[in-house]
């Protein structure tokens, strides 16, 4: 479903049911900073929200591979990207152990950011990327390493169960090509990781076809709105999705 945004008439009470919403999109399109005025609004209305952020390398698997580069004195932000260009064997090498805390990972993350706080505490959730980008993320970790995908099936079987278990509204964000140079430039991406950002466009590409195809197998067109950023103004973003949390 593309956007169009029209302010809600409906009026907005605080005593909802809670949702689950998902910001989903490349990076630099604006979900961070969505997130930051969505829940400062929402709380300032009363309404209980959580605010998180799920992709793939949390917790024990992203210390076990800072480690790794620590050690070895590699720079970069992110390790996987890290040891993909200064070490690939390395990381085929401890893959093994890393994809099982990964899903350690996820699982505690889960738990603690998405399901305790929804089904327990009837809090709604506003959380940045989510299980969808995850399985993406994983797929694309394989397919760069040259791994066996039939590796990681049961890894992508437990997230896909996972996804499954709550209802989630997602909300895509999306920009050209040319505005995400323009805000990485702003944002000094380039300067803060050249390994990282240098393979950026080449995930965005299968980001882009990899979310769409989970979409359209998974049946969740009907909770998915695609929001082009590069003709909305945030301020409209921001005041939707204001509005998609506080609608009963």
């Amino acid at each position: 479903m593309n956007f169009k945004y029209k302010k809600d008439q409906r009026p907005c009470n605080s005593k909802h049911k809670a949702k689950i919403i998902a910001l989903m999109g490349p990076v630099g399109v604006g979900k961070t900073t969505a997130k930051k005025y969505i829940v400062s609004k929402l709380r300032k209305k009363g309404v209980k929200v959580t605010e998180s952020y799920m992709r793939l390398n949390h917790l024990f698997a992203y210390f076990y591979l800072l480690l790794a580069t620590k050690v070895l004195r590699y720079g970069g932000f992110e390790p996987i990207s890290t040891l993909g260009k200064h070490n690939p064997r390395l990381f085929i090498r401890l893959f093994p152990l890393w994809k099982r805390l990964m899903t350690l990972s996820l699982i505690v993350k889960y738990l603690m950011h998405i399901y305790i706080p929804y089904r327990v505490l009837r809090r709604n959730i506003l959380i940045e990327d989510y299980l969808l980008v995850t399985v993406c993320d994983l797929i694309w970790v394989v397919t760069w390493f040259k791994i066996p995908l039939e590796s990681v099936l049961n890894e992508l079987s437990i997230i896909l169960k996972l996804l499954g278990k709550l209802p989630v509204k997602i909300i895509y964000l999306e920009a050209s090509h040319e505005d995400l140079v323009k805000r990485w430039i702003i944002r000094r991406s380039f300067e803060k990781d050249r390994i990282y950002m240098s393979n950026n466009f080449s995930y965005i590409r299968f980001h882009e076809l990899c979310i769409k195809t989970l979409l359209e197998s998974l049946h969740f067109n009907n909770n998915v709105t695609v929001v082009d950023t590069s003709n909305t103004r945030m301020s409209e973003v921001v005041e939707f999705i204001i509005h998609e949390c506080l609608r009963s």
